[in-house]
This record gives C-alpha cells, structure tokens and sequence, in this order.
C-alpha cells in the first residue's frame, strides 16, 4: 500500500507538503467564520434555483448532498459553469460528465460546488461567506482524501455508489485539476494554483497517464492529462514559468503535418481543440515556444541554438498556419487562428526580445485584435436564467485577448480594448480578468515613461496575481 506523500510533511522531491488555503482571511473573514442564517435564507440564488421550475432532476439521487444549498450550486455547474470551462460545449463535454461522476465522490462533488459558489459570487449573487465556507470543505476534503490516498482503496464511505468507470484516485485528481477553476474565478493567488499543479503532476505520474500513449484513447485519463497541460501552460505564459512536461513527452510533441493529417488529441473525445479552442498541434508550438523562452530567461549569453531553434519553430508555425482552410463564419477557427499568433507574439517577444513597437510584433496583436472583433460575443440574456446553457465559444478567448492586449500601443488599440473587456465582463464575471486587465493599463501607463524599461515591465506581469487560459 501506497501512501500519497504529500501529507505531514512528507513529500517526494520538489513536490509540496499539504494545499495552502489560499482563500482564508480573503473578503475579510476566515473560512471557518460561520455563515449567518439569515444571509444563506436570504440568498435569491438559491431561492430561485430551488424553485420547482428549477428544481434538480429526479434522476440526481439528493443523499449525495449534504446541505440544500449543494443541490442549487450542483444545477448551477450543469447548466452554465461546465460549458463556460469547455470552449465548445456539447454532448462530449468532459465537464459536464464529471458532475455525474462526482455524485459518487464528495470529494469531487465539493469542488465542483465551490467553483459554482466563486462563480456566483462574483456576479453577486452567492453570499462571499458562503463561497469562502464551500472552498473551505473543498479544500479539507481534498486533504483527507490525500491522507489515505491509494491507487487500489475503495470509494469513499457514504458516496452514493455508481459503477461509471472512475476510481477514487482520479476522483481525487479530478478535484485538484478543477480547483484553478475557483481560483480563477475568485481572483484569489495563484500561488494555490502551482500546490495543486504540482499534486496533480504527481498523480499523473504515478498512475502513469504521463508515460504512456494509450491514454490518448481513454476519456478520463485523457482528459486529465489536457487539463493539466491546460493549466500549467496558461501559468507559465502570465508569469513566466517552464512547463512541467518536458519537450520530449509523447503529449507536447508536434505531429508530422505530411505523414499524420488527422490528429488523434482534437479527434478523439474529449478533443483538445474543443476543450481549449486551441488546436492541438498550436499547443505543442506554443509549449515549445515557452520552454525556449524559459531558456533565454536562465542564460546572460544565449546561445545560437537557441536562435536556430526559435527560427526552426516560427518557419513551422507559418507552414501550419498556410495549410489552414479557414472555414466560413467559424468562430471556432478565428480562436484557433489568434492561438496560432499568441506563439509568434511570445516568439519574437520572449524568445527574438523584439519590443512591443516592433513591426512583427504589432501585426499579430492586429491580427490576434481583428479575428476576436469577429467573434460574437454571448448574449447576456443567456446568463441569467439558471436553466439555460452557457455555451459561448468566446469564453475561450481570455488568453488570446489579455496577452495581446498588454502589447496594444495605440490610443486606437487601447480603446478598443477596455471597450471588448467589459463587453466580456458582462458575461464572464470572474476576477482574473479584472486583474489581467489592470495589468494592460499598468504596461501602457509604464512604456508612456521617458525612462521606461523592459526589465520594469517584465516585473509588472510577474508580479500579477492572476490565472486564465
């Protein structure tokens, strides 16, 4: 038997010790504060989510929750949450599939009604006290799993039992790939995002999802391994990290375009690209791309390999990007398309060290600027019912938009911006955008300085406390 080693100190090398509760003393109150009556009774979100209108289907057995307002917050992640998390919802959403799966692990369940606490309460409709409290079980769930966690045990006592084809161990791995999501839409550090990164790089590892290519035909597993790769890939692009896989793990490498027309991540369910809205051939450019540019950051003298390699990667990129048909009135393909630009925007940036007034520099931020111009933004009108769907492919924009627009130089540009930022914000209410956005005008204010810099620049997006893919 198997102990999991992140628990009483004990850790594998470079692996953390236990989960920071990174929400504790945020909105002025610890987790353990106690929830006033009142305040949960008075809640018009769970008043109306309870309504029988709305009530949860018949099918979801209710001894999985613990508390009524568990039932309310589940509905709310079926019905908006899990398509917001997918970039193009529908039958095949892995989201969507883990709420089923989670009513037999409360570990996974907590998580999930966290992230639909954190959700609603950043459109202020969940009591902050509620959403702290919620983080708080997730969280203790999360450490009691990992006390005893091993790959053979059984479910958890008092799940409600479903042979569905998940065991406990990737319940548990399930849970801590979902918990960047209430990071995310909290605002909170993402220091916390890094502790369950490095958990989930762990169990990915040890159950062997990592090392072995026949998971790509496996829908849990690989769904596990895209949503890691997912996250750690949008950290290390805010804050200027090397990704945990390394270059030559069977998941990052770029598929040959001449002998592999077909590629098997995007069409095998759950696929990459609608999960991401980023294909995944652009993924492995963009995975490459910042491993080069965790190269630069660690050496004074880079070396010409480095410059060849960045050459070999941007004449790759452009040869991919020609092969492209551009399908009519697809939104899908324009995020694809401003994807394909994020790697040559942190190519000549990060890698080339081009400025941000550079020509080739300036043309993918217009491109990246002209090709989300295009995508229609989802209604409001769609997120204000609990019964309705959330499926707006343009949630998938946030990293494509954010990183561009720290790089916008014009008045023109900028304006344009803030404008499509709060267009957005209508919709997509979580706080890493506010924050990611805060950092855009910090930039523009900065490079308006006679004695502006780089370096001083470079410390401005470290320093941002914020996630989004």
């Amino acid at each position: 038997m198997r102990l999991c080693p992140y628990v009483n100190g004990v850790g594998a090398e470079g692996c953390p010790a236990n989960i920071e509760l990174f929400n504790e003393g945020r909105r002025g109150q610890t987790p353990t504060d106690p929830i006033p009556e009142t305040e949960i009774q008075e809640n018009p979100f769970l008043e109306h989510a309870l309504s029988p209108g709305n009530a949860i289907s018949p099918q979801v057995p209710t001894l999985a929750f613990e508390q009524a307002d568990e039932i309310a917050l589940y509905t709310y992640y079926v019905n908006r949450i899990a398509g917001e998390l997918q970039a193009q919802d529908g039958f095949h959403n892995p989201y969507r599939k883990l709420s089923v799966l989670s009513l037999s692990f409360p570990v996974l369940l907590k998580t999930i009604c966290s992230c639909a606490a954190e959700h609603l309460q950043a459109l202020g409709r969940c009591p902050a006290a509620l959403a702290v409290d919620l983080q708080d079980r997730a969280i203790h769930a999360i450490r009691s799993e990992l006390a005893r966690w091993r790959v053979d045990r059984a479910p958890s006592s008092g799940s409600v039992i479903l042979d569905l084809g998940i065991n406990a161990d990737e319940a548990l791995l399930a849970a801590v790939l979902l918990q960047p999501g209430v990071i995310a839409f909290s605002g909170s550090s993402p220091i916390s995002v890094q502790t369950h990164l490095e958990i989930a790089f762990y169990i990915l590892n040890d159950l062997g999802y990592v090392s072995n290519p026949d998971v790509i035909n496996s829908f849990l597993p690989k769904f596990f391994l895209q949503r890691f790769a997912i996250v750690d890939l949008g950290i290390c692009v805010w804050h200027r990290r090397r990704p945990r896989l390394p270059l030559d793990t069977w998941f990052v490498k770029t598929a040959d375009l001449e002998t592999t027309p077909q590629n098997s991540f995007d069409d095998i369910q759950p696929s990459f690209y609608e999960m991401t809205g980023c294909p995944h051939t652009v993924f492995t450019f963009l995975h490459r791309v910042m491993h080069l540019a965790a190269d630069m950051a660690d050496t004074t003298r880079p070396s010409a390999g480095i410059y060849q390699d960045a050459i070999t990667l941007e004449t790759e990129i452009r040869l991919y990007d020609l092969r492209l048909c551009k399908p009519a009135e697809d939104s899908m393909w324009r995020i694809s398309q401003s994807f394909v630009h994020v790697c040559l925007l942190l190519l000549f940036r990060r890698v080339f060290m081009e400025s941000s007034c550079s020509p080739r520099v300036q043309n993918s931020v217009r491109t990246i600027f002209s090709l989300l111009e295009a995508v229609p933004i989802t209604s409001t009108e769609n997120c204000t019912e609990l019964g309705t769907v959330q499926s707006g492919v343009d949630s998938a924009t946030g990293l494509p938009f954010y990183l561009a627009a720290r790089e916008a130089v014009s008045g023109g540009d900028q304006d344009w911006v803030r404008k499509k930022h709060h267009q957005w914000r209508k919709v997509y209410p979580n706080l890493a955008r506010v924050q990611l956005m805060g950092v855009a005008e910090e930039l523009w204010l900065e490079r308006m300085k006679e004695d502006w810099s780089e370096k001083t620049c470079e410390d401005l997006e470290v320093a941002c406390d914020a996630y989004l893919f």
